[in-house]
Parts: C-alpha cells; sequence; structure tokens
C-alpha cells in the first residue's frame, strides 16, 4: 500500500505514461489485495458461524449470523431547522447546509 501511496504522489506531481502506468499497476496489485483479504475474512466469518451451529451454541449463532441478515437501507437525510422541527424534505436540507 505505502508502494501505491508513493507512486500516487509520483504521478501527481509529474504525470507522466511511465509514472501512470507504474501507478496504474500497483492499484491493481493493491485492489486484488484487498479483494483477497475481504474474501478471506467472509470466509472465516462463515466457518465461524458453521461452527457454532454445529457446538449448538445457537445464542452466538444467531449473534453472528444476524450480520448477514442485515440489509443496508439508505440514509435519509433529516435535519432540523431554527424552530426544531425536522426537516425530511431534501432541498429544504441542503438550504439548511448550506447556512
Amino acid at each position: 500500500m505505502e508502494e501505491n501511496n508513493l507512486a500516487r504522489m509520483k504521478c501527481i506531481n509529474r504525470r507522466t505514461r511511465i509514472n501512470q502506468n507504474d501507478y496504474m499497476q500497483k492499484r491493481k496489485i493493491a485492489n486484488g489485495m484487498c479483494k483477497r483479504k475481504k474474501k478471506e475474512w467472509l470466509n472465516d466469518k462463515i466457518k465461524q458461524i458453521e461452527e457454532t451451529n454445529r457446538k449448538n451454541e445457537t445464542c452466538k449463532f444467531y449473534k453472528n449470523s444476524v450480520f448477514f441478515m442485515k440489509k443496508q437501507t439508505p440514509l435519509i437525510p433529516l435535519c432540523k431547522d431554527n424552530n426544531g422541527a425536522i426537516i425530511s424534505e431534501m432541498i429544504l436540507v441542503l438550504e439548511k447546509w448550506k447556512q
């Protein structure tokens, strides 16, 4: 990752094809490493859940399996106006943030 950051700074400071290609190669390597580590982490998590199920530890099994059941919900932009009332309309919230 540190090599990737150095290549990025080098590419930003002096934008040549060699610097860009070097940065892109290191970026691909770093992204692949992150994907691999995430896959390993998920596989370990699944193995842990399966193990708790085999041991009949229902409490731990449920706590671990809830992680996969959670749905990501989009954040609803909310803000309070000067009177303390909650604003939920996107345009009004953006206006309030500008202030």
